[in-house]
């Protein structure tokens, strides 16, 4: 009798493992809440851990830690343990530990530069941030060699000179004002 289960285990558990990650690859979070039991099962199995489902920080960690296992992200930073955060002053932070392919593009769409600190990332990653619309447009931008007329100069000149106020130090020691 052992032996007829044994065989067939291997194809139940493939079959979990699609269904979880389709339910781990979906945005909408009614879906989630709808199968969260199936997670917290898969999570108890793999972790051996139970999860408080009245709390919401243990619920992200538990769909974090079970996307991370099934390998559901196409990001991946260059330094596995360093924490930045999204924004300047902001509270939001990514790493490693907590990434997401939602999360990394908001972090990306922040400032686009960033792509260098990724070890993996996929090739459309333009396409994902929405920038490559954007490209298309300046390059279509064309410059002229025709200068500007005085107005405009004098109006360029007293726009830079409100952004940046010079400023004059006094020497140490120096008695003059």
């Amino acid at each position: 009798m052992a032996d007829r289960v044994t065989p067939i285990q291997p194809l139940f558990d493939s079959y979990i493992k699609m269904t979880i990650q389709e339910i781990l690859s979906s945005n909408d979070s009614k879906f989630l809440k709808s199968n969260i039991n199936l997670l917290v099962k898969d999570y108890k199995e793999k972790f051996h851990t139970n999860v408080c489902l009245s709390c919401p920080n243990e619920i992200q960690f538990m769909i974090n830690q079970l996307r991370k296992l099934y390998k559901m992200t196409n990001f991946q930073l260059r330094k596995p343990f360093v924490i930045y955060k999204l924004q300047k002053g902001g509270s939001e932070t990514i790493s490693n530990d907590k990434m997401t392919d939602e999360l990394a593009i908001r972090f990306l769409q922040i400032k686009n530069e960033r792509i260098d600190l990724f070890s993996k990332y996929p090739e459309n990653w333009k396409e994902l941030i929405g920038e490559d619309n954007a490209e298309e447009t300046e390059e279509d931008v064309k410059e002229t060699s025709k200068k500007p007329c005085s107005t405009c100069k004098d109006k360029k000149i007293s726009e830079a000179k409100k952004a940046s106020p010079k400023r004059t130090y006094k020497k140490r020691g120096s008695t003059k004002k």
